[in-house]
Order: structure tokens, then sequence, then C-alpha cells
């Protein structure tokens, strides 16, 4: 007699691991639960050249702001959890939102 053993699913991936990408607009800040803190941003346009600039407000630590960013790039900041990264995916200049994907720097 032969016996089957049932094969097993793959496991799921684990709760609380990456999330986003999350879009921003300077009306709209969002909070990152995996970096536990709110980001908003702020479009500019100063004599025809559009930049925008990412502000971070941790739930440890101080605020802080991005230098101006022109396209797609990352960006860190430092927080009492450690160094925060946010990736700039994606942005819509026409209608300021901004497409980002945040990491916390493993210590």
């Amino acid at each position: 007699m032969i016996s089957c053993t049932p094969i097993s699913s793959p496991p799921k991936p684990e709760e609380g691991g990456a999330h986003g990408p999350y879009k921003v607009s300077s009306d709209t800040p969002v909070y990152l639960p995996e970096v536990q803190a709110e980001l908003s941003t702020q479009f500019h346009n100063l004599l025809g050249e559009k930049t925008l600039q990412l502000f971070l407000s941790p739930k440890r630590g101080s605020a802080s702001s991005s230098r101006a960013l022109l396209g797609q790039d990352s960006v860190d900041f430092d927080t009492g959890a450690g160094k925060v990264w946010i990736d700039v995916l994606a942005i819509d200049w026409e209608r300021q939102i901004v497409t980002v994907h945040p990491r916390l720097e493993a210590e």
C-alpha cells in the first residue's frame, strides 16, 4: 500500500513586513507605520524649475526636511528609531503627488 502525504503550500509572508508604496501630496500627509513617522511634501516652482521637498515627522526624534528634489531619488532621515530612507518612485508634477517607498535601515 502506498501512502500519500499532501503537499503543503508555501508559508505566507509574515505580517509587518514591507509596506507601500504611498502617494503623498501637499494637502495630504501620510503616516508610515513601518518607520513610525508622518511624511509630507511641498512642491515649488521657482523661476520655472520644479522641485519638491519631503518632510518627515517621526514619533521619536525631531522633524526634518530633505534637500530640494528634481526627480526620482532616495533621501535619508535620522530618527530616534534609526535611519529612514524614502525612495521617490514617481512624481506627478501636474497633480502635485509623489509616490514613495519608505524603509528603515537595519542596524
